[in-house]
């Protein structure tokens, strides 16, 4: 009786090392194909990061040319200002000029020379 309760003992232990080897040994697998997803998920966020990187720096020039241009409108939008402010001055004055003094200022302002119409239809 003694050896058939050893031979059970052994035989239980024998079962029991067996399923914890194959317990092991399927975990052991999927830590390797969870090791893997791991392995291909980093290289795609390293292609990720690249593009990333890739997309700042287009960021980066497009906002550097918004700023440019905003610079350029800003210069244009004082440019007119002080244009306006030099005909409303102009202007203002205006209706105390002789004819003479018209002619000279709307041949200033829109950079055309008069042509004497009389002489030009004879």
């Amino acid at each position: 009786m003694k050896n058939t309760t050893r031979l059970i003992l052994v035989a239980t232990l024998l079962a029991l090392l067996y399923l914890g080897y194959t317990l092991l040994q399927g975990n052991t697998i999927k830590l390797a194909k969870e090791q893997q997803t791991i392995d291909s998920l980093t290289i795609q966020i390293a292609k990720l990061d690249s593009q990333h990187v890739k997309k700042d720096s287009v960021i980066t020039v497009y906002k550097d040319s918004i700023v440019y241009v905003d610079k350029a409108i800003e210069t244009v939008k004082t440019k007119y200002i002080h244009i306006k402010h030099k005909y409303d001055e102009i202007r203002t004055h205006v209706s105390h000029y002789t004819p003479t003094q018209l002619d000279s200022f709307f041949s200033e302002r829109y950079r055309y020379v008069e042509i004497d119409t009389i002489t030009q239809n004879r």
